[in-house]
């Protein structure tokens, strides 16, 4: 060792302890918390809405069932009577009770046709269309127009607040 040297008697560099990733700062772990919040209010936001939607999903389904029994029977009266049937019990659980109970005839197409976007003018029942079950024959095109304007007043009709 020389003498005059002073930079010779230092002692090598110490590095530091590497920095551990757990556990995480203060600010992780709110992170993770409020992340945590986030997911389960969106869970609990689906299945609501999923609870919520089955009165349509089960419409839906005796829709499906009516026209599978339609297709073997081919009687269109029956058929109107029970899209009907099915429109009445899929607006009952959207809709307070005497709102809907009430209606027949052209005030039941009117209610039915107010309940649905405003953009869906396609899709509206048009009036006298269930007076086919007063009569002794529906026509087959107007027990196919019925079926698609039924199901889609199902998927997109407005619930009551």
């Amino acid at each position: 060792m020389n003498p005059q040297d002073p930079l010779a008697a230092l002692q090598p560099l110490r590095e530091p302890a590497a920095l551990h990733w757990w556990p995480p700062a203060p600010g992780w772990w709110l992170l993770a918390l409020l992340v945590l919040g986030l997911l389960a209010l969106l869970v609990y936001r689906i299945a609501s809405r999923w609870r919520a939607s089955r009165y349509r999903r089960q419409g839906l389904q005796q829709l499906e069932e009516h026209r599978a029994a339609y297709d073997e029977h081919g009687d269109p009266t029956r058929f109107v009577a029970q899209i009907n049937a099915v429109l009445k019990s899929v607006a009952l659980c959207a809709y307070p009770r005497g709102d809907v109970s009430r209606q027949h005839g052209a005030t039941w197409i009117e209610f039915l046709n107010t309940q649905l976007p405003h953009n869906a003018n396609d899709h509206r029942f048009p009036p006298h269309c269930f007076e086919g079950v007063y009569q002794r024959e529906a026509g087959a095109q107007d027990t196919a127009q019925l079926l698609r304007c039924a199901r889609y007043w199902i998927r997109h009709h407005r619930s009551a607040p």
